[in-house]
């Protein structure tokens, strides 16, 4: 599908193509947090069982990179800060009744007092 915006012509990956192209980015991106509940939960709807698989794969890895940045012992304002926000992220996963049980498992370890 073409769509036409910031004054140029794009196109946009559409059905398993669209599907394909968010997990290849989730998988590229550095940052722990860079999905939302809602977007994997969007995202999760429309898979067959093999993409939610493949998927769940992908946002576990997350989860448990996020617990163990949660774990690591910080001595600056700005260390508390992040595993603030971490924990405030992986919460939302571990309280979500619509996110499978598995990864709200996982999610739960990081928020669980230390």
């Amino acid at each position: 599908m073409l769509i036409f915006t910031e004054e140029h012509l794009r196109e946009v990956p559409m059905g398993t193509d669209a599907v394909q192209a968010f997990v290849s980015n989730l998988e590229s991106r550095d940052e722990i947090n860079c999905l939302s509940v809602s977007d994997y939960l969007i995202a999760r709807r429309s898979l067959s069982n093999q993409q939610q698989e493949e998927l769940d794969q992908v946002v576990s890895v997350r989860l448990q990179r996020g617990v163990a940045s949660c774990q690591q012992h910080q001595s600056t304002w700005h260390g508390h800060k992040a595993v603030q926000i971490t924990k405030n992220w992986l919460a939302t996963f571990a309280d979500s009744s619509q996110v499978p049980h598995k990864i709200s498992l996982i999610a739960a370890q990081g928020v669980e007092d230390n």
